[in-house]
Order: structure tokens, then C-alpha cells, then sequence
């Protein structure tokens, strides 16, 4: 999947954008950008699970249905723009990486089962 190698390596950009030595108040457009860019992945590989996205990431994370739902909530977060500034992203990106990096592995643990 294209799509899923590419969430992989905005991830690796994304644990990049959060160590200290990152600029986080000059370039936190960058950040944001980055974080749609892999919210726009995790959307298209969940919607090849379910009828829509949504429901996607609810059959992903059937085990873990809370990750479902702060998935859904993060998308709601970083499409919303109400985050607008560097401590805002910086925040956001602290809360995304782990879950961005969840499915991920839920999604390739499914993908080897069949």
C-alpha cells in the first residue's frame, strides 16, 4: 500500500519535528502541514476497511475502539485550523505521533493476517 509507506515515513518526519532541537515556533506551518499530510493517509487506508473513513478506523481499532475514537477527534482537530500557534502544534503533534503510530502497526498487523 502507497499510502501506508508513506504514513511511515511522515511519521519518521514527524518524531523528527519533535525532538528539542526543532524549531517548533518558525515552523510550525510546516508541522501542520505534515500532520494533514498523514491524517489525509490514515483516512484513505481506513476507508479501504469500511464504507467510510470513520468507520475504517472503528473495524482498525475494533480492539481498542477509545484509539477509534481519538482518531476521529484528531482529524476533527487538524482539518478544524484552530490550531494556530507553535505551543498549540507542538501539543497537537505530542498527541498525534503516538496514535499515527498505533494504526500504523494495528494496520500492518491486519494486512499480515490475511
Amino acid at each position: 500500500m502507497k499510502h501506508l509507506k508513506h504514513l511511515y515515513l511522515l511519521i519518521h518526519v514527524l518524531r523528527e519535528m519533535q525532538a528539542d532541537s526543532y524549531p517548533m515556533d518558525s515552523f510550525y506551518p510546516l508541522t501542520m502541514e505534515v500532520l494533514r499530510d498523514a491524517m489525509a493517509d490514515v483516512r484513505y487506508i481506513a476507508s479501504e476497511f469500511g464504507r467510510d473513513w470513520e468507520e475504517g478506523v472503528e473495524i482498525i481499532f475494533s480492539e481498542k475502539p477509545r484509539l477509534a475514537s481519538q482518531m476521529i477527534h484528531l482529524n476533527r482537530v487538524i482539518l478544524s485550523g484552530e490550531v494556530d500557534n507553535p505551543v498549540r502544534a507542538s501539543s497537537l503533534l505530542g498527541t498525534a505521533l503516538p496514535l499515527f503510530r498505533e494504526f500504523y502497526a494495528t494496520v500492518r498487523e491486519k494486512l499480515e493476517e490475511f
